[in-house]
């Protein structure tokens, strides 16, 4: 039976970095007979509609939606799951991590063997197949992820470098400033920082200055907050909206470039400021205010709400930043 080429892989990988010729796909796993049969094209629908019930969040869905489209191209969409058995799987894996072409984490692994154990369990709790031929799959081990961060000296560097750009008369830039600042001071995340508007900035006399991050009604309503703001990030805000004569028209956005863009400004100001131990940018930021400020005796559950976390996320995110105290 002819495959297709598998799909490529949108979660993790950079499409242009690809070679321009496609790894060949290894010789195909022998199947039962092709018996009529609810096929990959079939069954990948109505999973995502199950996943979508659990209200499982929406890079979830993703990473499980990418996963099973690389496995329905390797099987081909039309092939019965019925056929599948754990062989297959077993060859799918190992296609997976040695000869697809396309570098496999041990966290990735981890995660498409989960995928598959999900999606082939469901399957047979639902009634539409016979069997669960991932249930035997070994799941890999990986090493919990642990977090970078910065130490007040580091962070010290950081700010004095941003300043000197700040204040530089041959070639002034408010942004690394205000960016740094925003960060170290809120822990946002990097879309959040990138959807933000002018008029997300609260300045009225009399009230502290504060920036409001937004989300839609709904189920991560929760992650809407205000954030209060030192008045020297104002005051850079100020001279910033000056030099690009931003005017606030209700939708005019704070940073005009893409997020991936203000990360490499975050890279640049940490290569300047000669930090060698991380490459700065918005993840060790975000932590680094986390820990900073945890350490500082800020109360536990101001700080997910600060970090717009779930009370499920903020178990584990807490576990983390108390092992960085």
């Amino acid at each position: 039976m002819e495959r297709t080429a598998p799909a490529s892989d949108a979660v993790e990988i950079d499409v242009s970095a690809l070679p321009v010729q496609e790894t060949p796909l290894p010789a195909q796993p022998s199947l039962a007979p092709a018996e009529e049969g609810l096929t990959f094209r079939q069954a990948l629908p109505l999973f995502r509609q199950h996943l979508r019930e659990r209200r499982l969040a929406d890079n979830t869905i993703k990473a499980f939606t990418n996963d099973l489209t690389i496995l329905s191209g390797y099987f081909r969409e039309d092939t019965p799951v019925r056929n599948i058995v754990n062989e297959d799987l077993q060859s799918f894996l190992h296609w997976l991590e040695h000869a697809r072409g396309v570098a496999c984490s041990k966290k990735s692994l981890a995660r498409r063997i989960a995928t598959l154990k999900r999606f082939f369990r469901w399957l047979q709790q639902a009634g539409l197949n016979a069997q669960d031929p991932a249930r035997a799959l070994q799941q890999v081990r990986v090493a919990p992820y642990t977090p970078s961060v910065l130490n007040k000296n580091e962070v010290r560097r950081l700010m004095n470098t941003a300043t000197d750009q700040f204040w530089d008369y041959a070639n002034p830039d408010e942004r690394p400033l205000l960016l740094l600042s925003l960060l170290l001071q809120t822990g946002m995340k990097k879309q959040e920082c990138g959807d933000l508007r002018l008029a997300d900035f609260t300045a009225d006399p009399g009230r502290q200055f504060a920036v409001a991050i937004s989300y839609p009604p709904g189920k991560h309503a929760y992650k809407s907050r205000v954030l209060p703001l030192a008045p020297s990030v104002k005051r850079c805000l100020d001279q910033y909206k000056a030099r690009y004569r931003l005017e606030d028209d209700g939708n005019t956005r704070l940073f005009a470039c893409t997020p991936r863009n203000l990360e490499y400004i975050l890279e640049d100001l940490g290569r300047t400021a000669g930090i060698a131990s991380c490459k700065v940018g918005f993840e060790i930021l975000r932590w680094t205010c986390a820990v900073h400020d945890l350490r500082g005796g800020m109360p536990e559950d101001e700080l997910q709400r600060k970090l717009g976390l779930s009370k499920f996320s903020w178990r584990d995110t807490r576990a983390k930043i108390v092992a960085l105290l």
